[in-house]
């Protein structure tokens, strides 16, 4: 992570815990329920990749499966 302060990005906090496959189980369901159509929630997930800083690592984003 840079050492120097970039004004324009917002602070990445840093984290000393990993979610467990419960917190993640339960975040998923609450994103598959917060009433989002399934474009909108791609669209939010590809906004995020796009903006996304290599010092960022908030959100990581999973391969999808084809059917």
């Amino acid at each position: 992570m840079r050492k120097e302060e970039l004004i324009w990005q917002d602070p990445v906090p840093t984290v000393e815990y990993t979610l467990t496959d419960s917190e993640i189980e339960d975040l998923k369901v609450k994103l598959l329920n917060s009433g989002l159509t399934r474009t909108e929630l791609i669209n939010t997930a590809w906004d995020s990749a796009r903006t996304f800083r290599g010092s960022d690592f908030r959100v990581a984003l999973m391969e999808q499966e084809s059917d």
